[in-house]
């Protein structure tokens, strides 16, 4: 598998360089993305099938797996063989969904090499996420793509926010993002693909869109 890398210059109105940074030939599946260490250029990539974490560096193309965790695979009875999907660093650890195990973890860390340092902790018991965000207070926003719904951890418990299997509001809910300026601080926007992993009700598929929520009442 290959990872690319996107030349900025700032604000990209067109016509961006793109530059290959290295083949993964060892990667089953690379799928979540987060920055470990800007300066050195550290990256950490979750490998869904095989469910272990890449440190790369995207400066000169080396990498490797740091994190081989128990709590990063996929169950025997997974729907589908992925385990480790969204990763993000918060306070010295990285927090990790598991699609195809239900449940929402983090391990600590180190900030120059990406190799943990300690041993994993389960944060929460939840079903099929995808990825999912931080917001500014700490609760975890998580995207269930394969239950077409959207939850919010807090102190260790999931609640469901928004979707269910039979409504197509949130089909196929893959990721979070929220908003940039004081006033959307709170609004967390969502791409979804319609329901093309799991169709709602087993058959329906809509289009792909990017819907919000206003999680302002949920503090």
């Amino acid at each position: 598998m290959n990872t690319f890398a996107v030349d900025a210059n700032g604000n990209v109105m067109g016509g961006a360089t793109i530059t290959k940074v290295a083949d993964l030939p060892t990667a089953g599946f690379l799928n979540g993305m987060t920055t470990l260490n800007v300066n050195a250029g550290l990256v950490l990539i979750a490998d869904s099938l095989n469910g272990t974490v890449y440190t790369l560096n995207v400066i000169t193309g080396t990498y490797k797996v740091t994190i081989d965790d128990a709590k990063m695979k996929a169950l025997s009875t997974a729907i589908t063989p992925l385990g480790i999907n969204g990763v993000k660093i918060r306070n010295g650890y990285l927090y990790f969904s598991n699609t195809g195990n239900p449940i929402f973890s983090r391990i600590p860390i180190s900030s120059t090499t990406g190799c943990a340092t300690g041993s994993s902790l389960v944060v929460a018991s939840i079903p099929q996420v995808d990825d999912f965000v931080f917001r500014a207070d700490g609760t975890a926003w998580m995207s269930q793509n394969q239950i077409q719904s959207e939850s919010v951890v807090k102190n260790g418990v999931a609640t469901l926010v928004a979707g269910n299997n039979f409504s197509t509001t949130l089909a196929g809910v893959t990721a979070g993002q929220f908003g940039r300026s004081t006033a959307t601080a709170n609004i967390l926007y969502l791409t979804t693909n319609g329901g093309l992993a799991i169709p709602v009700n087993g058959s329906i598929v809509v289009p792909g869109k990017v819907a919000y929520i206003d999680t302002s009442k949920y503090s």
